[in-house]
């Protein structure tokens, strides 16, 4: 049964973790399509990938790739989710047709009010996910969004996932590990905060 909390998964680069999230009825599964980063995949690997995934939504996280480009990718596969970190690219995207994200990565952001400028510039969009790259979080600014946002589903929380305090919001994301070896995989905190909201429902 899929869970009563909207859940995203982030970076998904490999097939264990794609089938066991969708295996979990996560709702959106992310790939990260800048192939310079990280967690970045090829569009051939993502293919073999997504072919095995039922149930989820695919979302390409373009991060801040240009507008051209990423059109070029729409062009090369079928996505139902856009992810960008440019707010003045969310209104030309939408004419896609798909769900647009904003990403909003706290590490950029100076302080609260650059922050909430940077939600309201969000709004047009269909979720709105702030991320940080670490834990070092800023537990005022914590609070205040939690007291701003904690009802409001089109925030996606992927900054702060200790299990007290993922109860509080409606929407979560999840950043995928990598894996060691083909087929050997460790869960971790994927496995930890699904199990947990499986728990809760």
């Amino acid at each position: 049964m899929k869970s009563k909390k909207f859940v995203k998964i982030r970076g998904v680069n490999n097939l264990s973790d794609a089938r066991y999230c969708s295996g979990m009825m996560v709702n959106v599964i992310g790939f990260n399509l800048d192939t310079n980063r990280k967690d970045g995949i090829s569009i051939e690997s993502f293919k073999a990938i997504t072919k095995w995934i039922q149930g989820p939504q695919i979302a390409g996280e373009f991060d801040d790739m240009e507008l051209d480009l990423i059109h070029n990718y729409l062009t090369r596969i079928e996505l139902d989710v856009i992810e960008t970190s440019n707010p003045s690219f969310l209104a030309p995207l939408l004419d896609s047709g798909k769900e647009i994200y904003l990403k909003i990565n706290l590490d950029s952001i100076a302080d609260e009010k650059a922050l909430f400028n940077k939600i309201k510039e969000g709004q047009i969009a269909h979720k709105i996910v702030i991320c940080s790259s670490g834990k070092s979080y800023d537990k005022p600014l914590l609070k205040n969004l939690r007291n701003h946002f904690k009802k409001d589903e089109q925030i996606i929380n992927g900054f702060n996932l200790d299990l007290n305090q993922i109860d509080f919001w409606p929407a979560i994301e999840i950043i995928a590990s990598p894996e060691g070896k083909t087929g050997y995989k460790d869960y971790g905190e994927v496995m930890d905060i699904l199990e947990h909201i499986n728990e809760q429902d």
